[in-house]
C-alpha cells in the first residue's frame, strides 16, 4: 500500500490542496475518489462507488 505524506504549511493553502487528488481502489470495482482535504471538486466525484452484483440475473 502506498502512503502519501504532505507538509502541513503545504495544507493549509487550499489552492494548493484542492489541486492534489487521490484514487483508492478496493481491488473489486469500487474506488474512492477526492482532493487530500475531502474536498469534492469533480462532478463525478463518488465517496464511495461498488460494483453491483448481477450475477444471479436470468
Amino acid at each position: 500500500m502506498s502512503v502519501l505524506t504532505f507538509d502541513k504549511k503545504e495544507l493549509e493553502n487550499l489552492e494548493y490542496s484542492l489541486q492534489r487528488e487521490m484514487l483508492a481502489t478496493d481491488r473489486r470495482g469500487g474506488y474512492m475518489s477526492t482532493t487530500i482535504v475531502c474536498c469534492n471538486t469533480r462532478k463525478y466525484h463518488g465517496l464511495m462507488v461498488a460494483p453491483i452484483d448481477d450475477s444471479d440475473r436470468a
